[in-house]
């Protein structure tokens, strides 16, 4: 495969994790993608209805944007009105958004 889409983060940041392990995490998950000669293309981590973590999700998402690999900015696009009703996972809307962009980042593959 030349990309692996990588929507990391969500859990995490409902489950206690540290930035720090976040990032190790991710730097794990990409290096191997990597390893694969396949190009990691990372979400940033959307707003959670259910979670009160938005440090953790505000500083994730920044480190992700600084990556320097293509993303796809769930944060800004998901807003709740693009979400099913357990205000984590996108609805049709917010799934379209997403292919939307992936399609702008990789129209070599649509």
């Amino acid at each position: 495969y030349r990309y692996a889409f990588l929507q990391v983060g969500s859990n995490d940041s409902a489950q206690g994790v540290t930035l720090d392990k976040f990032k190790a995490n991710m730097d794990t998950i990409i290096a191997f993608v990597e390893s694969k000669g396949a190009i990691p293309i990372l979400t940033t981590i959307p707003v959670r209805a259910d979670v009160g973590n938005t440090a953790f999700i505000n500083e994730a998402n920044e480190w992700i944007r600084e990556t320097g690999h293509m993303y796809v900015d769930e944060y800004t696009m998901l807003t709740s009105d693009k979400l099913v009703s357990d205000g984590i996972h996108p609805n049709e809307e917010g799934n379209q958004l997403i292919l939307l962009s992936l399609m702008g980042l990789i129209p070599e593959c649509f």
